[in-house]
């Protein structure tokens, strides 16, 4: 997340080169804030009604593959360019 993907574009060159493994990640690289799913949904935000949506997002990628491709992530990755505000990284990257 933040920086894009797209799966069916991996799968095919995975494909075309069979001899080139690929290895998938999820994660998020959130330059100065998070994505915009994520500000209002959560512990400790407006919409406090559940878990944390980034675990369950990330859970997902990593179990049952990327956005309905079946493709799983094999890592999880996380980077920033600042440090993350107290209020929301006790719980993010």
């Amino acid at each position: 997340m933040g920086l894009g993907r797209h799966i069916p574009r991996i799968q095919r060159i995975a494909e075309q080169v069979p001899e080139l493994n690929i290895i998938v990640a999820t994660g998020i690289y959130p330059y100065s804030d998070l994505p915009f799913q994520f500000h209002f949904r959560g512990p400790g935000t407006m919409l406090d009604g559940g878990p944390d949506p980034m675990i369950a997002h990330f859970t997902r990628d990593l179990t049952e593959g990327i956005a309905g491709t079946g493709v799983k992530a094999a890592f999880l990755k996380c980077a920033m360019d600042a440090p993350a505000s107290p209020a929301r990284s006790s719980t993010r990257c």
